[in-house]
């Protein structure tokens, strides 16, 4: 049986993105909502939240080091594999300073121990620490490597060592859940918005808002920390601009699933005079741009 990547109705094996810097990994979680990959349902929202976490750190990296080369990614089919490529010219960075050795299997991150702590402190508690950890546990295969201004690869060895970053991943499609597979992608994009953005879940836990609807949403989060079905939580959603805030919102827990140390929660509102339905609307509207209105920064080609 063949596999295939889907974008614009065709099929590839291949299909190549170059992505400007100037952007947001929450706008690249837009494009990725154009492609559909041969996965399950639940690997398919990890899979896609992985890659836009790699990208965002692209991102990052770039803008610091005001490097405006576009970032790439490459997905590729193989047998039952499916395999992405993230290249950036960001300079590349010391993996000894993160708070996990990424070389080693790691089942659970155990996010509130000293070192990431510490790591989050060290960037003014606006870095989970979980990004390339996230990345890696979605994988079967992962791999970080550097390269020089002549594109050979090379060990980093200090500021200026290096001229970017190869990030390898490769997701193992599973036979029998994308046979078993409706056609939820398509109904995801006619009933949802897609986002990418941080939240505060009971005004305390860090988590990511990934789809939104007008009647619940969907959640990722990196520790439970005693939620569990049917109990009522609050949400805490970042406005379009950084002194801006939805008023908090009321949410039942309608289901809950935990995939490589990863939990998803799905949330249905709860309807009251104070819930904030025309604020609701309008940040929907507001979030739900066209991602090629500025076509000429985003370039797509598969084979």
């Amino acid at each position: 049986m063949s596999y295939h990547i889907y974008y614009n109705d065709r099929e590839y094996t291949r299909l190549k993105i170059l992505f400007s810097p100037e952007f947001t990994g929450a706008f690249f979680y837009k494009i990725l909502e154009l492609i559909e990959f041969p996965l399950s349902e639940k690997e398919d929202v990890l899979f896609r939240f992985a890659i836009t976490e790699l990208v965002t750190n692209a991102i990052r990296a770039s803008k610091e080091n005001k490097v405006e080369i576009n970032v790439r990614i490459e997905f590729s089919i193989f047998n039952a594999e499916l395999r992405v490529v993230v290249k950036d010219y960001g300079l590349g960075f010391d993996k000894s300073m993160l708070p996990f050795k990424i070389n080693e299997v790691i089942s659970d991150p155990q996010v509130f121990s000293e070192k990431f702590i510490k790591y989050r402190e060290k960037h003014g508690n606006q870095r989970f620490g979980m990004g390339l950890l996230s990345a890696k546990m979605v994988m079967d295969e992962f791999s970080i490597d550097f390269f020089d201004k002549n594109g050979e690869g090379v060990e980093w060895k200090g500021e200026g060592s290096v001229m970017g970053t190869i990030i390898r991943g490769t997701k193992k499609i599973d036979l029998a859940e994308v046979a078993q597979r409706q056609d939820v992608a398509r109904l995801r994009k006619s009933e949802r918005f897609s986002l990418f953005v941080k939240i505060k879940v009971n005004d305390s836990k860090d988590a990511y808002l990934v789809d939104l609807s007008l009647d619940g949403a969907q959640i990722l989060m990196f520790f439970n920390d005693g939620i569990e079905k049917d109990d009522e939580i609050t949400l805490s959603i970042k406005g379009l601009d950084t002194h801006q805030k939805l008023p908090t919102i009321r949410a039942s827990v309608q289901w809950m699933s935990e995939v490589h140390a990863i939990i998803q929660i799905g949330v249905k509102y709860i309807i009251d005079n104070d819930f904030p339905l025309k604020d609701l609307m309008n940040y929907i509207a507001q979030r739900n741009k066209n991602p090629f209105k500025i076509s000429e920064m985003v370039y797509i080609e598969g084979s």
